[in-house]
């Protein structure tokens, strides 16, 4: 198809001009989770805190067998993606906390579902810490303050 104006002509290169030009690959919520838990796997003999760390599947891609398996055997829509069960005091907040939650996101993209809204202030008001981190960098960081680990790079 041959552009009939300028117009049209102008138009026409600027969409090549888009197609060609490179995009950003931002990484997706699975990718961020498996750098994190290749990294704390990295680091385990030294800490042997993150042995508590795990992850809730709750993003999982399944047959509709597997999800109602699952769902029956007590996962629940909006939990936090990772739990670290290890109870720490927190200087900085001033508090007590039972384990950290972590709601994981994209670095960029990505929203706070209204379900995971109601876990995260059911979970803090029960004692636990939750934060929403975006990307693997953010959660290590999160983790590392959370667990008092200091000089241990992703």
């Amino acid at each position: 198809m041959r552009p009939r104006n300028r117009q049209s002509i102008a138009a026409a290169v600027a969409a090549m001009d888009a197609d060609t030009k490179a995009t950003v690959h931002v990484p997706t919520e699975h990718q961020e989770q498996v750098r994190l838990f290749s990294t704390i796997d990295r680091h385990i003999k030294q800490y042997p805190d993150l042995a508590c760390i795990a992850a809730v599947p709750n993003g999982l891609r399944t047959g509709i067998r597997t999800a109602v398996k699952a769902k029956a055997e007590g996962l629940r829509k909006g939990y936090p993606d990772i739990v670290v069960d290890v109870a720490m005091y927190c200087p900085k907040a001033k508090e007590m906390f039972h384990g950290l939650r972590i709601e994981m996101k994209r670095v960029k993209g990505g929203r706070v579902d209204p379900d995971q809204k109601v876990w995260h202030e059911r979970l803090r008001a029960r004692g636990y810490c939750v934060e929403v981190c975006r990307g693997c960098d953010e959660a290590w960081k999160v983790i590392c303050e959370y667990l008092g680990i200091e000089g241990a790079t992703i």
